[in-house]
């Protein structure tokens, strides 16, 4: 995935649920609350700029892909990793069909890049 040709673009957006339309996460636990903006697509390329993904596989009880992306600020230049795996799922029974995939974000919300806290 060549971060200057756009496919990898579009790949992070997908992992980040980053689309045409912003929408909110709100949430909340015993130690604090949840309360996101998601950017758009538009929103995300006016401010970031991809400069990496990689993606490798990870050991594990079952199949298991990370990726970690490196975006750039425009900015004030900041640089922002961000990190996540995918396990690939296999359903068995009357479900037994196609794997799947779950994805889980392994960096903090609040550090994600297009994700904007409210207050």
């Amino acid at each position: 995935m060549d971060a200057g040709g756009g496919t990898s673009e579009a790949m992070v957006w997908r992992l980040l649920r980053i689309g045409s339309a912003p929408y909110f996460v709100l949430g909340s636990s015993a130690a604090r609350s949840l309360r996101l903006r998601i950017a758009t697509s538009w929103d995300w390329r006016q401010q970031y700029q991809l400069l990496s993904v990689a993606m490798e596989p990870q050991p594990g009880g079952q199949p298991r892909v990370g990726w970690e992306a490196v975006v750039r600020d425009r900015v004030s230049s900041e640089l922002h990793e961000v990190a996540g795996h995918m396990e690939v799922r296999w359903s068995h029974g009357r479900f037994g069909g196609l794997p799947e995939a779950k994805g889980y974000l392994d960096t903090p919300h609040h550090l994600v890049p297009g994700y904007y806290t409210l207050r």
